[in-house]
Order: structure tokens, then C-alpha cells, then sequence
């Protein structure tokens, strides 16, 4: 296995452990009687660790706009790193907004559709 193929490897394990993590924070639910009194949820008991994430990530003042950009900012050194090294860009290094993708895909055949580039007929496998 050449760098470059390890380097890919190991990039998605870790796209695949912040998968599993964020899974994870959306299924651990904290009571509240572990938690201070103004992060209490008298709704549902409790509050999930994606959850609490937010709430922190608000009152620090990290939006999910400046996320995106250091998304970004990050998946643009990985780029320039790929380029400098070897000369390509394999794009399967980067961080993916999975449900930004979707939505991407899916405007992006509605307008297919739209313009009579394709039809919904040529959407059906046979």
C-alpha cells in the first residue's frame, strides 16, 4: 500500500469515527439531575449529548456558519497538502456535510427534471 492509498484509508476511518461519535451524542441522553439547573429539558427528562454540544457551542458563540468555514478552511489544507504532495486532489479526504450532499443531489436532479433533461421515467431501474 503506497502513502498515498494509506493516507486515504485513515482519512475515511476518521470520517467514519466522527460518524459514529455524532450517532452516539444523538443517542446518549443525560438526566436532568446530572445536569445544572439551566440546561434542564422539563419536556423530555433530559437532554442528549448533541444536544448539550449545541447549547455549549451557542453560548460560546461557535455558529453553525463558522463550523462550515472551518470546515472548509480544514478540507482546503488537506487539498493543498494532496496537491503539493503528489500533485492530485483526491476529493474523498475532505470533511462532507452528508445532509448538505444530499440535498445538493437531490435540487440538482429536481432540476434535471425541471428542464427536460431527464424525465422521473429515466429515475425507475428496470
Amino acid at each position: 500500500m503506497n502513502n498515498k492509498e494509506q493516507k486515504t484509508e485513515w482519512r475515511g476511518l476518521e470520517i467514519e469515527l466522527q460518524a459514529l461519535e455524532n450517532a452516539v451524542a444523538e443517542c446518549v441522553e443525560i438526566p436532568n439531575e446530572w445536569l445544572p439547573k439551566e440546561l434542564h429539558d422539563n419536556t423530555r427528562g433530559g437532554r442528549t449529548i448533541a444536544r448539550l454540544s449545541r447549547i455549549c457551542d451557542k453560548q460560546d458563540g461557535i455558529t453553525a456558519h463558522k463550523k462550515k468555514k472551518a470546515i472548509k478552511a480544514k478540507n482546503i489544507e488537506i487539498y493543498r497538502e494532496q496537491l503539493d504532495n503528489s500533485g492530485e486532489i483526491d476529493y474523498n479526504g475532505g470533511q462532507v456535510d452528508d445532509m448538505q450532499l444530499h440535498r445538493n443531489q437531490c435540487a440538482i436532479v429536481q432540476a434535471w427534471i425541471d428542464t427536460r433533461f431527464i424525465t422521473s421515467e429515466d429515475l425507475i431501474d428496470d
